[in-house]
């Protein structure tokens, strides 16, 4: 019998051992969940990965792969513009919706950048060329400075005008264009 109200004993302690731990691990994760909630709300929010909706992009002029010239002029209403990188995980993931879309449109209707050096981003440049005009170039080239591209993936629908209707580095988050030409 003694050793019944000895076991019993310990474990009443080592459930009031554990209880006091459990306890003092919610405190701790109140405590923490406070402190992000704090640092998140004091952090300014992410800048736009390129020009936003309603921005005139500047005028520019590049040369294609295919040793065309394009310009902002030369942009058909709407046009689909992404800004790609060989090294970048998030571009190989929206790649195959944007080749997707690019298909839908048409390749007149479709300007890929891809930056980087030519022989870098060679493999890029042959999934892109079919589906659209591709142009090579640094990320602080003339189309990167343009469409004030930070970061990539970056993609965007431009009128007529040359004005930002829609941006983001999601193809998800790009609305299907209609085409101008038939209304």
């Amino acid at each position: 019998m003694t050793v019944v109200i000895i076991a019993v004993a310990v474990l009443g302690v080592l459930v009031l051992v554990d209880l006091v731990l459990t306890l003092g691990v919610v405190k701790r994760l109140r405590e923490h969940t406070a402190l992000i909630e704090r640092a998140l709300s004091a952090t300014a929010p992410m800048p736009p990965i390129m020009a936003p909706v309603g921005t005139k992009i500047t005028p520019f002029e590049a040369r294609t792969v295919d040793g065309t010239t394009v310009s902002l002029g030369d942009l058909p209403d709407p046009t689909l513009v992404g800004f790609f990188s060989a090294d970048c995980p998030a571009c190989g993931e929206n790649l195959p919706a944007f080749l997707d879309r690019a298909r839908d449109l048409g390749r007149d209707r479709v300007l890929a950048v891809a930056h980087g050096a030519p022989d870098e981003v060679a493999d890029l440049v042959a999934k892109l060329n079919p589906v659209a005009r591709v142009v090579t170039e640094a990320p602080d080239g003339p189309l990167g400075v343009a469409f004030s591209v930070r970061g990539v993936p970056a993609l965007c629908l431009v009128d007529a005008t040359g004005t930002v209707v829609a941006s983001g580095s999601d193809m998800a988050g790009l609305p299907m264009p209609t085409d101008a030409s038939q209304t």
